[in-house]
């Protein structure tokens, strides 16, 4: 995380595969406030068809085994993590 004076500001990655990975472009672009362009929101990943190939190819791999799992299961998952993003996003100083 860097510091642009007004808060500070996330580096963000892409998903892919259950872990957090740069774009394999190595590129990235800065996202900015368009109300006060000093205000830097975040550096995001330059995803492009490899990286998107990747992640399709990483759910594809993940479908099989979550289809095969129950469904009160699979419930209980998505309301730990609805539960768990609801929490990260009332401590979060951005609305």
């Amino acid at each position: 995380m860097s510091n642009t004076g007004l808060r500070a500001t996330r580096d963000y990655k892409n998903y892919i595969d259950g872990q957090w990975v740069a774009s394999s472009s190595g590129k990235t672009f800065e996202n900015r406030n368009t109300a006060d362009n000093d205000d830097l929101i975040g550096t995001f990943q330059e995803s492009n068809a490899d990286d998107l190939n990747a992640a399709v190819d990483a759910a594809d791999r993940a479908f099989h085994p979550w289809r095969l799992t129950p469904a009160p299961l699979r419930a209980d998952y998505l309301y730990a993590s609805a539960t768990s993003s609801s929490a990260i996003r009332k401590r979060s100083p951005r609305r």
